[in-house]
């Protein structure tokens, strides 16, 4: 039964998620958000490990790299979780982004090719 339910509200976000009439307003884009973060927040500790070695070498990247990475897993899964859950409620004003920078996982600093 609990399988069920499952598939049915996956079914049910995805079938939203691509409807063109609700991804306009802000409150469904916070509900997106906080949904997309809720899936992918583990990939911060990958990323986070790669963007350290970039910048700093591969022994602060699998030392400070991995510390940054755990601290942003769970930033990302808690500030999901919270945008799941209060998506009607405009706050912060005007439903604007916690995590703005990127706002989703893959948005532009993640990005393989950046768009310029």
């Amino acid at each position: 039964m609990k399988r069920v339910v499952l598939v049915l509200l996956l079914v049910a976000f995805t079938l939203i998620e691509v409807s063109p009439g609700y991804c306009e307003t802000p409150a469904f884009r916070k509900f997106r958000r906080g949904f997309c973060n809720l899936f992918t927040f583990h990939l911060e500790l990958f990323n986070q490990i790669e963007l350290t070695q970039k910048k700093e070498g591969s022994v602060m990247g699998w030392t400070v790299g991995v510390l940054k990475g755990v601290g942003m897993v769970g930033m990302r899964a808690l500030v999901g979780a919270y945008e799941v859950a209060t998506f009607p409620i405009p706050f912060p004003p005007k439903y604007e982004p916690i995590l703005k920078e990127p706002e989703f996982f893959w948005s532009e600093p993640f990005a393989e090719n950046p768009a310029k």
